[in-house]
């Protein structure tokens, strides 16, 4: 598998990479510079006090490894649309809401976003085989990847079929400053999305507390991205 040339790790961990490479996309992997997501789903927000689901519609743009960009409306029942737009360019958090915009760029919170947005990218698996990237095997169905340049881990657990079931890694929750478990769950079963094949829902937590449930709609890899779409300046 082409994409594993570069990949670093010993025998038995770019072996089951390349199990999970073909539980996803067969012998066609793709090579990700940038990945435009849109999702629909529901959100987990507070509304009058009290925690509750509602409508959420997302879009997701990553220029790998470290930039993003999150769109996103929810549309609680009664309530105005609440539309936002968050971004990590690499160096800078920002989050605009309205007209207003807020740069948070303290060093532990670009710690967190750095690697989470790095985290994230893993969903996709081809970024596990970056030369930067190594990969090391922790029992029958169990990754780690570790980014050389930051010491970063992440766990990759896989299902029986080696699909990809979850990921996880301890960060900051930058809307709490808290520390937790940062957690992505993935549906088992599989769908295409224009030409790319996806889990047909993805979960994110914090710890065992469920924050987003997300169905892909559509995606797009390797379009150009300017500096400007993740610094919330176009």
């Amino acid at each position: 598998m082409q994409v594993l040339l570069l990949s670093r790790g010993d025998a038995a961990a770019k072996d089951l990479l390349r199990r999970a490479l073909a539980a996803r996309y067969g012998f066609g992997a793709p090579a990700l510079d940038t990945l435009k997501l849109t999702f629909k789903g529901r959100a987990r927000v507070k509304v009058a006090r009290m925690m509750t689901w509602v409508p959420l519609e997302a879009s997701v743009y990553f220029r790998l490894p470290i930039s993003a960009r999150w769109e996103f409306s929810m549309r609680p029942v009664g309530l105005p649309i609440n539309a936002a737009v968050h971004a990590f360019d690499g160096e800078r958090y920002r989050k605009k809401h309205g007209d207003r915009v807020e740069v948070l760029d303290t060093p532990a919170l670009y710690n967190a976003m750095r690697d989470q947005v790095w985290a994230s990218t893993l969903m996709m698996l081809s970024p596990m085989a970056e030369p930067e990237v190594e990969v090391k095997r922790e029992g029958e169905r169990t990754l780690t990847a570790t980014r050389l340049d930051s010491g970063t881990s992440v766990k990759l657990f896989l299902n029986d079929d080696y699909t990809l079931e979850h990921l996880e890694f301890p960060t900051v929750d930058p809307e709490t400053a808290e520390s937790k478990l940062y957690r992505l769950n993935f549906n088992r079963q599989q769908i295409e999305v224009d030409g790319i094949a996806m889990p047909s829902m993805i979960t994110m937590l914090w710890n065992d507390e469920p924050q987003y449930e997300l169905i892909p709609l559509a995606a797009e890899i390797n379009a150009t991205l300017s500096d400007a779409k993740f610094q919330i300046a176009d």
